[in-house]
């Protein structure tokens, strides 16, 4: 029964997986790409690049400044892997990848960490996607003023839950149809959580660097692109458009490389602000290379370094 569930998942899965991928290619218009590859700005480009390399540069000081171990450079090295993988693997399959690679660190608390560090990665994105509704022209749709609300509601309740996190996740282990393992393995959480509590604000502080960092350099990467297709958009609707296609990474379908479901996620927003399908999904599939293009000039180095032993021995 279980196995015949699966197979019929996976084959669900690869069929939605396909579907994405078709729509893509269909609404690709060839002449855009080679507008963008003649056109380029490379001002903007290396701005870009350069934001996102300070991105990855602060997530691999949080790293630091959460475990410790080892050095700033050798979290580079492994932040650097660790976002190539993440952009490469499906489903964000990729967090897989800091567990071979910070051998060093515990498990359990490598675990803890990036259960503690993507809810701060919630809290972040959702405090710029509240500024982005209040500048954007999303902000001119009815009932604005309850989104207002809900996005501040949303954003109050998940900094209460992260100050309180070992209380509740505590709480949630006293459940008692709750299986074993799974109560261990909060209080486990909770636990590290509680040992590592005075330094939430500060870990706060460094992810909203790190997600401000990347979405500004999505922004001069969008800007560079849709001046090749004489569109012009703002700041907060390019977040907007980032945010979209980036939530399509954590889905089911998300296939590797994440062709058509990234590309989808952003086309079905800037739809909605003007650009049509071939515009969209072209602009999209363009941003997407571009993003991967950017994992790969950091990651491959840095597996190279990794393989030969380039790190420094920790502490």
């Amino acid at each position: 029964m279980n196995k015949k569930f699966f197979t019929n998942k996976k084959i669900i899965l690869s069929i939605c997986s396909i579907f994405f991928i078709t729509i893509t290619l269909i609404n690709i218009d060839l002449s855009i790409l080679k507008r963008y590859y003649n056109d380029t700005n490379i001002k903007l480009l290396l701005l870009s690049f350069l934001f996102y390399f300070i991105s990855t540069l602060t997530r691999s000081i949080r790293w630091k400044y959460l475990f410790g171990k080892h050095s700033t450079k050798d979290w580079f090295i492994i932040t650097s892997i660790n976002v190539m993988s993440n952009n490469i693997y499906p489903a964000r399959t990729g967090e897989l990848t800091l567990f071979f690679l910070t051998e060093e660190v515990p498990k359990s608390e490598i675990l803890s960490g990036l259960i503690i560090t993507r809810f701060m990665d919630i809290i972040c994105i959702s405090s710029i996607v509240l500024l982005a509704l209040s500048k954007s022209i999303i902000a001119n749709i009815n009932y604005k003023e309850n989104l207002y609300v809900i996005l501040i509601a949303t954003i109050t309740v998940l900094t209460i839950m992260m100050l309180n996190f070992s209380k509740i996740f505590t709480r949630i282990s006293n459940f008692k149809l709750l299986p074993i393992k799974l109560k261990d393995f909060i209080l486990v959480v909770s636990e590290y959580y509680e040992k590592h509590k005075q330094k939430t604000t500060n870990l706060l502080m460094i992810s909203f660097i790190a997600w401000a960092s990347k979405y500004i350099s999505s922004y001069f990467l969008a800007i560079n692109i849709f001046q090749t297709i004489s569109k012009n958009f703002g700041f907060w609707e390019v977040i907007f458009g980032v945010t979209f296609s980036e939530l399509t990474t954590v889905l089911p379908v998300h296939n590797f490389g994440g062709f058509g479901t990234y590309e989808t996620g952003w086309a079905l927003l800037f739809i909605l602000l003007g650009l049509d399908g071939k515009e969209a999904y072209s602009t999209g599939f363009v941003f997407h290379v571009m993003l991967l293009l950017y994992s790969l000039i950091l990651g491959l180095p840095s597996m190279l370094v990794y393989g030969r032993g380039g790190r420094e021995p920790s502490p």
